[in-house]
C-alpha cells in the first residue's frame, strides 16, 4: 500500500512538472513568435536578419533545451538519492532542468517586452 501512494506522489508531481513546463513552452513560443527582433550577429560576426534570429529561438526552445536537460539530468540523476528508480530520477530532474531554461527564457522575454532591450 505504502509503494503504491509512494507512486502516486511520485507521478503526481511528474504530471505537475510536465504541464507547467508545457504551459511555459507555449507562452515562450508565443512571446518570441510575436517580439520584434533586431538583427543579430552569430559567433563568426555575420549579420544575421530579424527572421533568422527568431528561427534560432524557436529551434533552441524546442531542441536545444530538451536535449541539454536530458543530457545534464542523465548526469546529475546518477549522483541523485538511490531511493527511486533511476527512470523516475532521471525524468524528474531532466524536468527540472528544462523548466529552469524555461523559466530564465521567459524572464529575458518579459524584460525585453519591458525594457525594449535585450
Amino acid at each position: 500500500m505504502e509503494s503504491m501512494l509512494s507512486r502516486v506522489k511520485n507521478v503526481s508531481r511528474r504530471n505537475r512538472l510536465t504541464i507547467l513546463v508545457i504551459l511555459l513552452l507555449i507562452i515562450n513560443l508565443i512571446l518570441i513568435t510575436n517580439l520584434t527582433l533586431m538583427t543579430g550577429r552569430n559567433l563568426v560576426g555575420q549579420i544575421k536578419s530579424a527572421a533568422e534570429v527568431e528561427s534560432a529561438g524557436i529551434r533552441t526552445i524546442l531542441f536545444g533545451f530538451p536535449l541539454i536537460s536530458i543530457i545534464l539530468g542523465s548526469i546529475i540523476s546518477s549522483f541523485t538519492s538511490k531511493k527511486r528508480s533511476y527512470k523516475e530520477r532521471f525524468i524528474n530532474t531532466s524536468l527540472i532542468i528544462l523548466l529552469v531554461f524555461y523559466s530564465a527564457m521567459f524572464v529575458l522575454e518579459i524584460r525585453y517586452l519591458i525594457l525594449g532591450i535585450i
